[in-house]
């Protein structure tokens, strides 16, 4: 078990993720599938995020003054452990500003 990360995260970088399979991955704390934080853009377009689990944010996770673009992703049963303050969030939580844009995804 990871403490940030199940499978990708992105800190202090430009990072496109561009259609994978990012399922049944497990963090102790950010983003079961991905997590980004930092003064990062991050770009998510055309995945299958699924079936991961983080103690905050169990599919996507940008924190710490990250932006995201997130869009055209499938985002499914994916679980937050527990609710810190506020910042769960089983798909997508992003607690810690930063800019983000949230488009045309399938989340459930």
């Amino acid at each position: 078990m990871s403490k940030r990360s199940g499978t990708i995260a992105s800190r202090e970088s430009n990072t496109l993720i561009l259609g994978n399979l990012i399922s049944y991955n497990v963090t102790g704390f950010y983003g079961g599938g991905i997590y980004c934080e930092l003064p990062s853009t991050t770009t998510i377009i055309a995945n299958t995020i699924s079936h991961n689990s983080g103690g905050i944010g169990g599919g996507i996770a940008c924190a710490v003054q990250a932006s995201s673009i997130i869009s055209k992703n499938i985002i499914t049963y994916n679980k937050s452990r527990h609710d810190l303050a506020g910042y769960g969030g089983g798909g997508i939580t992003c607690p810690d500003g930063g800019t983000h844009q949230v488009l045309e995804n399938t989340i459930s």
